[in-house]
């Protein structure tokens, strides 16, 4: 690097990440399963459909060592450091949810 070149100036740059509007995002997906998972570099987050037996006959058909296959839906990577953010937002949609709706469960 000769004399004459400067380096520039390290600075902060504040932003706002915003969603588009509703009818614009993709469907919602519906999922009653989710297995997390992680290694060093991310933390993996798997969501399936699990059709659990209805009726006596399905139980039935299941035997004595019943396994379910989930459909799987979708896994999510994320950088372990999003995951306290990601809880912490979770934690506050839950405690929306239980002030809007007196009769839900109080979080354990």
């Amino acid at each position: 690097m000769s004399g004459d070149e400067s380096v520039p100036e390290a600075r902060t740059v504040a932003f706002s990440v915003v969603m588009p509007p509703a009818a614009e995002l993709p469907l919602a997906i519906y999922a009653n399963w989710a297995l997390a998972n992680h290694s060093q570099n991310e933390v993996m987050l798997d969501f399936a459909q699990v059709a659990l037996p209805s009726t006596e006959d399905e139980l039935k058909a299941l035997g004595d060592s019943p396994v379910i296959v989930a459909k799987p839906l979708v896994r999510i990577a994320i950088p372990p450091l999003m995951l306290d953010s990601l809880i912490e937002a979770l934690q506050k949609r839950r405690a929306l949810m239980e002030h809007d709706d007196p009769t839900a469960e109080a979080a354990t």
